[in-house]
């Protein structure tokens, strides 16, 4: 047996000996070697470019020279030599040709103190005295609501335009001339159109890329520089806020940090501005006649407890319900008030991925967590995206996918029935009948069974496999898959060999409000296929995003009804929907309602608006007065994003540091201050901070249990999938999701919540222009919304923000994963 381990060679920096792995770049070498050579253009994200010239080193070896060290990969016995007087005149030779063509206005440049190229040019004391040359004049964009192009200071270093096309796939900019006259554009030099993610402004070494919105006279050194997590969707990306007199000046991301290597997107970059938004609540609220009036903290935490103990001595039903944004602690002290201390019942709200982990993946795997996380994603070969696209609903994972194709050669599968920017760049497409994503995930497993037995014998020992197989296989034939997806019997056999002949392959499950089909039962049947697909007898590979930033950790420690924490299985209780829609005789005494808005953005909002005159007490805990809020009896606001502090468990179950970033307005306090509050108002005894850390610790790391497949029955297939005409799709669009983005003004600038989108090709039909009203008709509800026309619709489709307001489309939308089917015309 061959024991050796992977191959390793030796080179030689500066008289220094540095063991490596062959075949890697030599500035990552000398990186991890902390020997820093100066760059402009190289982003270890990027495939090699080799550009801006000033990271050269030079040869001492066979093959004596300059090279540029971000494009020379390290060979056996190379012998460099980094900052010798003939290197370092070469830098400064080189930096003194870009400035020839780069505007010089450091005291007034947005970037000054933050500039790369500044700091270079004073390291290497660059003359100052400039060679004969006229600078190429070019017209400045302001164009974008957001980004501000200086062309006159671009210097060509080509890593916004690479990250563009490389990680974000969009293209947005690009290079275009030669020589002299190159510069970076848009198409048809328009105004820059593209996802808004932030990451050309952030790799910009030099202020021809700035951010208007962080454009600001705080000189750089003057701030604070906090990383936190950002608490928008499970994703979990790192990010960092640079913060003066607690005001966010500009939000970043250092491109070495996990998860996201410097990525970014729209909401994570720009949303922050909702802490600003002028309806926050800064003070409690208390129901008095048809009015709700300020009152104080200890007023209003001294009500709260005696509800509770007025409900609980008349024996009156109790409970709470959490939205899935709670940070760990939040939730843990959440269920340690009202479950453990008050024998209440506690559910989580129906936030997108709740049914997904709790019903569908305990289902398939008896843990209510995904069974791949994103270092698996990224390391698979091909990637099943099933149910939606990540481009709109989690940004960071489309990156991944992006970059998977565009710098690793890998594949991925869309098999989506919605419109997306994922499809343009997929490997291969599947548009079944939006909805019917779980049998498309069976009619693969039946196709990928009928021609493998190999796969049948490492699953025989899984529980329910055999008889799952045997009713699979005499139920879903490849016409019958055909018919209850709405594809061609080609496409679904030529997608079901591409996966059986990748093992390592990965599916990716999008959850959230909006999005058609039972999301459990997409869920399931994605774990079922991957363990076919796998077929070594282990659990399938699958990545469920949540939503939310809290959902996993909602669910780890026992919010969902039907786990106790550490993801352990308990008698159930009732979920959400049924406890705010009960029997008369069983309305709830007190209702605490937290981050959740029932009459405002649950499906079929306005059956549990009218549920709520039910409860005796109900007690909203919100940043905002929310339609729910405004039926409350007590409304009790609290910190929100940045504000908090804690931990969040992203959809991959990593736990990550939430650091609280600016204080929040009027001294709000967490949700967790407000829960120990009415503890000890009732007498409990309440674990202190170290306590409850170790006990949260515990928990989290109980809740991540092995995992192994298990089969139920597979459902008939059904009748022929019907399409309708024309499709209201209200799934999250990548500028918004759920309601706290609809409080952003950039984002809403952005993608107004009064815009429905529609296909080139349907704004035709309809002798439609932008910003034109149009009717949406759903049975008998009508609702007035301007036109925007964009080409990643797909025609017969319409999409428009969920939103929680009055006039939003959610109130479409009767219950959850309901295809929403719609007339569209002109308003006269």
């Amino acid at each position: 047996m061959n024991t050796a381990g992977p191959e390793r060679i030796t080179i030689t920096v500066d008289g220094r000996e540095i063991e490596t792995a062959p075949d890697r770049l030599l500035i990552d070498v000398l990186h991890e070697a902390g020997i820093e050579v100066p760059t402009l253009c190289h982003d270890r994200r990027l495939l090699p470019w080799g550009g801006c010239r000033i990271c050269l080193v030079e040869r001492r070896d066979g093959r004596a020279g300059m090279v540029p060290a971000c494009s020379t990969p390290v060979v056996r016995g190379m012998v460099i030599e980094t900052s010798t007087p003939r290197i370092l005149e070469r830098r400064r030779r080189q930096l003194q040709l870009l400035l020839l063509d780069h505007r010089m206005e450091c005291p007034v440049c947005e970037r000054s103190g933050d500039c790369r190229l500044q700091d270079l040019v004073y390291r290497l004391g660059v003359d100052e005295q400039r060679l004969p040359f006229e600078r190429v004049a070019r017209r400045r964009d302001e164009a974008s609501p957001v980004i501000v192009r200086d062309p006159e200071k671009c210097i060509l270093c080509g890593r916004c335009h690479r990250l563009c096309d490389e990680i974000q796939g969009v293209s947005a900019i690009g290079l275009l001339e030669r020589g002299l006259a190159t510069r970076i554009a848009t198409p048809r030099e328009q105004p820059l159109d593209c996802e808004f993610c932030g990451q050309c402004v952030n790799a910009c070494p030099v202020g021809a890329l700035v951010a208007r919105p962080f454009v600001s006279a705080t000189p750089v050194w003057m701030r604070r520089r906090v990383a936190t997590t950002c608490s928008i969707c499970s994703c979990g990306c790192r990010i960092d806020a640079d913060v003066h007199e607690n005001r966010i000046e500009r939000i970043t991301a250092d491109e070495g940090a996990e998860p996201n290597h410097g990525r970014l997107c729209a909401r994570g970059w720009l949303g922050w501005d909702v802490l600003g938004h002028p309806d926050r609540l800064t003070r409690p609220l208390v129901r008095d006649g048809d009015r709700l009036v300020p009152i104080s903290w200890p007023d209003a935490l001294d009500r709260l407890a005696a509800a509770l103990e007025q409900a609980r001595r008349a024996g009156r039903r109790i409970a709470a319900i959490a939205g899935s944004r709670l940070t760990a602690e939040d939730a843990l002290q959440l269920r340690l008030l009202y479950r453990e201390g008050l024998d209440a019942d506690v559910a989580l709200a129906p936030d997108g991925g709740r049914d997904g982990l709790a019903a569908g993946a305990a289902a398939a795997t008896g843990v209510p967590r995904s069974s791949a996380g994103l270092d698996t994603l990224r390391a698979s070969p091909l990637v099943l995206a099933l149910r939606g696209d990540p481009s709109r609903t989690h940004p960071l994972v489309k990156t991944d996918l992006v970059r998977k194709l565009r710098q690793q050669g890998g594949r991925v599968i869309l098999a989506h029935g919605l419109s997306g920017p994922l499809a343009r760049l997929a490997s291969r497409v599947l548009r079944p009948v939006p909805g019917r994503e779980a049998a498309l995930a069976l009619g693969l497993a039946a196709e990928i069974l009928r021609h493998d037995g190999g796969r049948v014998r490492a699953l025989e020992g899984a529980p329910g496999f055999p008889r799952w197989r045997e009713t699979l296989l005499a139920r879903w034939t490849l016409e019958a898959s055909a018919g209850a997806t709405g594809l061609a019997p080609d496409e679904i056999a030529a997608a079901a060999r591409e996966l059986a002949n990748e093992p390592d392959a990965v599916a990716v499950v999008p959850c959230a409000l909006g999005l058609p089909g039972d999301e459990a039962e997409a869920v399931r049947t994605a774990f079922e296929l991957m363990a076919v697909v796998r077929g070594d007898g282990g659990a399938g590979r699958v990545l469920v995003l949540g939503e939310k930033a809290g959902l996993q950790g909602a669910i780890d420690l026992g919010l969902d009804s039907r786990f106790g924490p550490g993801g352990m299985s308990e008698q159930d209780r009732p979920e959400a929907e049924g406890i705010l829609d009960p029997a008369p005789d069983r309305a709830p005494g007190v209702l605490h309602l937290v981050a959740t808005d029932p009459a405002g953005s649950w499906p079929g909002r306005s059956r549990y608006a009218d549920a709520l005159a039910q409860a005796s007490f109900v007690v909203v805990q919100d940043p905002f007065l929310t339609a729910t809020a405004r039926r409350a009896d007590l409304v009790l606001p609290t910190a929100l994003l940045g504000e908090r502090s804690g931990t969040l468990v992203g959809a991959d179950g990593v736990a990550r540091a939430l650091t609280r970033v600016v204080e929040p307005p009027g001294g709000l306090p967490g949700d967790g201050a407000i829960f120990a509050g009415i503890a000890q108002r009732l007498g409990f005894l309440w674990p202190e901070a170290r306590e409850l850390g170790e006990r949260l610790g515990m928990l989290l790391a109980s809740a991540d249990r092995p995992r192994q497949p298990r089969f139920g029955d597979p459902p008939e297939p059904g009748g022929d999938a019907a399409r309708p005409p024309m499709i209201l799709d209200v799934s999250p669009c990548l500028f918004h999701s759920g309601t706290t983005t609809e409080r952003s003004r950039l984002l809403c600038e952005l993608a107004p919540p009064v815009a429905v989108r529609i296909s080139p090709a349907d704004a035709h039909e309809l002798a439609a222009r932008n910003g034109d009203l149009l009717r949406v008709d759903v049975g008998p509800r009508t609702l007035l919304l301007r036109a925007r026309i964009d080409r990643h619709v797909l025609p017969g489709q319409m999409i428009a923000n969920w939103g929680g307001r009055t006039d939003s489309p959610a109130a479409f939308v009767e219950r959850p994963g309901q295809l929403v089917a719609a007339t569209l015309r002109r308003s006269k």
